[in-house]
């Protein structure tokens, strides 16, 4: 299981399972990528347990938790950087007034513009961008071209020796203080039928996963078609057909530990075979599950479940936590005590009705009484006087061994995880009538 204090697992949108992935990130011994699935509180349950060494590394580690929200094997990505060329000799009214753009000839405006010449190696190796648009603060962005170097975003190459050249090839002037910075992005586009509409699939903030490069993204913006859209920080040009996911970050980077949740032990060997009470054609012989408690050192277990593998017979259990070793690592030997509780037997009362005014013989009626550990069956009425007449003469149901244990051991897991112990009423009203008129009247 992995724990973590400040997190509610079960209250923060999780789409369990398949639909739910957790990161641990290096250093951690345990690193790595697994599904989870349920969330009890504090804790969530990891799928893949197989994968841990066992015991388990339970020192802390930082993770994520992210909502699949779409995974598909067909995603490509285009380049769509923008490169942001500054120089103070651009900057100026003259220069902005005068520069030409290919935006201006996308619009109509123009039919040349004005160009970057970049000398990689003075004066014998450049290459020349066209200038696609002026940024209010008279730097120039450059039309994307994938010969231009790739940037991280936040550095810049600075002291670019450059010419300015206009729409007829002309050198305007020649400048050694050229700087080139880049907002990289990425056009994903989705060619999968099952993608559906963008809007439906992705929120602009999602992380886009690139899964071979182990890699993540965040999403920017909308493209312009439905299956498209644009994600930070993409400078590795363009790619098809390659696996990704839409992920949904529910757990941004927090901290936690694997700790051991559950406790299956073999079952004694003098235990009666076990039975499910909610299986069909099952007897009450005081054989069910819940006739039996465990105790471990001086603390009580419920066995929630029981099941054979391999030949053994196992019982798992329900209570508090115990250091004990997983199955991989050979397991703890322990010391177990078992009870089993019988039920009560039936207590039966022939109840004789002696209708006086009544032409119909006197009637009889059998009523029985059943005391066993799910409590005790009452029948009490009152006459039409508001009199009260026991028909059932049952003692009243006190907790026995059985029901004391299980408050004890409710008690102790007060702060230890959820309870499951369940009360429930049912009442059943009923009015006996007779020819006279007279009423007789109960709950049973």
């Amino acid at each position: 299981m992995l724990f973590s204090p400040l997190i509610d697992f079960s209250d923060i949108g999780l789409n369990i399972r398949t639909n739910t992935l957790l990161e641990i990130l290096s250093p951690s011994f345990n690193a790595g990528k697994y599904t989870v699935l349920n969330p009890q509180k504090n804790l969530i349950q990891i799928y893949e347990e197989a994968l841990f060494t066992q015991p388990i590394n339970q020192s802390e580690f930082a993770f994520r938790l992210s909502n699949i929200n779409f995974s598909g094997t067909n995603f490509s990505i285009t380049q769509e950087s923008i490169y942001n060329f500054n120089d103070l000799l651009l900057v100026n009214e003259e220069n902005q007034n005068t520069i030409t753009t290919a935006l201006d000839i996308q619009k109509g405006i123009s039919t040349t513009c004005f160009k970057i010449k970049y000398y990689i190696t003075f004066p014998t190796t450049f290459n020349i961008y066209n200038i696609y648009d002026i940024n209010p603060d008279g730097s120039i962005i450059l039309e994307y071209d994938n010969t231009l170097p790739n940037i991280s975003e936040g550095i810049n190459i600075n002291d670019i020796k450059y010419d300015l050249i206009n729409g007829n090839n002309q050198k305007i002037y020649f400048s050694t203080s050229g700087s080139l910075s880049a907002q990289n992005k990425g056009l994903v586009i989705a060619n999968d039928s099952n993608f559906g509409s963008t809007k439906d699939r992705v929120r602009i903030g999602n992380y886009f996963y690139h899964i071979s490069a182990n890699k993540q993204y965040v999403v920017l913006s909308y493209g312009c078609n439905d299956n498209e859209f644009y994600i930070s920080n993409w400078n590795n040009g363009d790619i098809v057909g390659f696996s990704g996911q839409i992920l949904d970050r529910v757990v941004p980077e927090k901290s936690g530990n694997l700790v051991y949740d559950g406790i299956i032990i073999e079952k004694p060997s003098i235990m009666p075979v076990l039975q499910k009470s909610d299986i069909s054609g099952s007897i009450d012989d005081n054989t069910f599950k819940e006739n039996f408690i465990i105790t471990i050192n001086d603390a009580f277990y419920k066995i929630t479940d029981f099941y054979t593998q391999l030949s053994t017979d196992y019982l798992v259990l329900s209570g508090l936590p115990l250091n004990l070793g997983t199955y991989t690592s050979g397991g703890s030997s322990l010391s177990v005590n078992c009870k089993q509780f019988k039920k009560k037997e039936n207590i039966i009362y022939t109840l004789y009705l002696d209708l006086k005014n009544s032409i119909d013989p006197v009637g009889e009626y059998v009523i029985s009484c059943d005391l066993n550990r799910n409590g005790a069956n009452q029948v009490t009425a009152k006459n039409q006087n508001e009199e009260e007449i026991i028909l059932c003469d049952a003692s009243t149901f006190k907790l026995d061994e059985l029901s004391n244990s299980m408050f004890a051991m409710n008690d102790s897991k007060k702060n230890n995880g959820p309870s499951d112990i369940i009360n429930q009423k049912e009442n059943i009203s009923f009015v006996i009538e007779t020819k006279d008129g007279k009423n007789t009247k109960g709950q049973v």
